[in-house]
């Protein structure tokens, strides 16, 4: 059954490759190209543990291949990005407030296309100058405490206060594979934030929260970036949903770093986002999470 699967992925990017070599009348590149069968037979066959070993092997190969003057090198692909709000029941909590009876977390399921070299797969960034609207802005008691609620909006149209987040979120567990070869299409999972009450990753702000604080008049700029990951600041709605949140801020920007080269996620590409609940997590793949709801 593997052999199979390695015979058939190989008749794929035999196919691929005739179409990335530009001089059809030169050989050489598509015959070392075919030399490389041997190693994917390898990496699929072979021991599990010693499968990253020799994918790393087989990607030295190709950058080599690759480089040549006549092969059309083709950039991965981020065909789409869904977000995923993961629930798991409290049963020890006894309230009907659904943001205590459940924990919830933050959770990123992406569909990846390789280009003309075998990729792996790193992990997914959150980066953005988010502006504070006024309940967000009314979180810095140093600035805000003791003065009128008038005034500080007034403050706050003028100077339009931001934080700068820079958030990691780790491939997860679930992902057994993470590598790609050439043409080939995946979909693997990415972990923001665990499923907590809060909402808020473990470390939360620093005091004073002064220090993540700016001024887009330029009267203050941001000591120190926002790390731990916020489900509040995530979500534009998250003041006025009624299940759980369903957009996310249009100032954010995702990057899923492949080989350690950041690739940016066009806004067309983020899909609307979905909830699973624990048992769906565990049984369903990340293909049938990302299609679920959803036609491409």
């Amino acid at each position: 059954m593997v052999l199979g699967s390695a015979i058939i992925l190989i008749g794929m990017l035999s196919n691929f490759f005739k179409e990335q070599i530009i001089e059809k009348e030169s050989n050489s590149t598509l015959d070392s190209l075919k030399s490389t069968n041997k190693m994917l037979v390898e990496i699929i066959s072979g021991d599990i543990e010693k499968r990253d070993t020799l994918f790393e092997k087989y990607k030295a190969v190709f950058e080599n291949i690759t480089q040549r003057k006549n092969f059309k090198i083709v950039e991965p692909e981020i065909v789409g990005l869904k977000p995923i709000i993961y629930f798991r029941e409290r049963t020890d909590l006894k309230t009907q407030d659904w943001l205590t009876s459940y924990e919830y977390g933050i959770f990123f399921i992406a569909k990846i296309k390789a280009g003309s070299q075998p990729i792996s797969i790193n992990s997914l960034k959150v980066k953005a100058k988010l502006f504070l609207d006024l309940d967000q802005y009314l979180r810095f008691d140093e600035v805000t405490i003791n003065r009128k609620a008038d005034d500080i909006e007034r403050e706050r149209v003028k100077k339009r206060p931001y934080i700068l987040i820079d958030w990691d979120a780790y491939i997860s567990e679930k992902s057994i594979i993470r590598n790609l070869y050439p043409n080939q299409i995946g979909f693997f999972g990415f972990a923001l934030l665990e499923h907590s009450l809060s909402g808020q990753a473990e470390g939360g702000w620093e005091l004073p929260k002064t220090k993540y604080l700016g001024y887009d008049d330029g009267s203050l700029k941001p000591f120190k970036i926002r790390k731990y990951p916020d489900f509040s600041l995530l979500f534009s709605d998250y003041m006025t949903y009624k299940l759980y949140p369903q957009k996310i801020r249009t100032d954010i920007e995702f990057y899923i770093i492949l080989d350690s080269k950041e690739f940016h996620v066009k806004k067309e590409r983020i899909m609307a986002v979905d909830r699973v609940n624990e048992y769906e997590w565990q049984k369903d793949s990340f293909e049938k999470m990302y299609l679920r709801y959803f036609a491409e």
